[in-house]
């Protein structure tokens, strides 16, 4: 079980660090979710031309805006613009998800079953490409799946407050990606 742990921690700690050194570095991380963040800092939804702009549409692929909202959140949480800094969302996003699937997991089958699976997880090659550059996939990934952990509890327990935090989460996974 430990060396189970070591792998975890260990490749949730380089995607971390991976994300920290370098800014965004993906077509889609920067001409997708970091332009439209950028534009969302500087100015409003409602002030902005960019999205209304006919003239704009090239560079303005129709995607939900709830991760530019995130990007552009975390600046102002930094006081500016920061391409570096605002990488830390999808560590911290891949971190929550593995600890909602090891818990999840733990309460159907054995820890050593849930740590493997954990394991597994947090060392797939292609979502620790997208956690260090940028992508919708690590956040539309924790939201789908804490909405389906809330099904499962809802199927479980028959609690009303499980099916009624899946469909929100549901929604915000509608928001995050066209593929939501």
């Amino acid at each position: 079980e430990w060396l189970l742990v070591a792998i975890i921690l260990a490749c949730l700690g380089a995607r971390t660090v991976a994300s920290l050194l370098a800014p965004l570095n993906d077509w889609d991380g920067i001409c997708v979710w970091g332009l439209k963040a950028k534009i969302l800092y500087y100015d409003t939804i409602r002030t902005t031309d960019y999205f209304h702009n006919q003239e704009m549409s090239f560079s303005n692929v129709p995607y939900p805006l709830l991760w530019p909202f995130m990007y552009a959140w975390v600046c102002a949480v930094l006081g500016q613009w920061d391409d570096q800094g605002m990488m830390v969302l999808n560590p911290l996003n891949l971190i929550a998800f593995a600890g909602l699937l090891y818990f999840t997991m733990k309460r159907f089958t054995s820890r050593p079953v849930a740590l493997t699976v954990t394991a597994i997880m947090a060392s797939l090659p292609p979502l620790l490409h997208y956690a260090e550059c940028g992508q919708g996939d690590v956040p539309l990934m924790l939201i789908s799946g804490a909405s389906l952990f809330c099904l499962f509890d809802w199927m479980q327990r028959r609690s009303l407050e499980s099916i009624l935090l899946a469909a929100v989460l549901m929604g915000g996974a509608l928001s995050t990606k066209e593929e939501g």
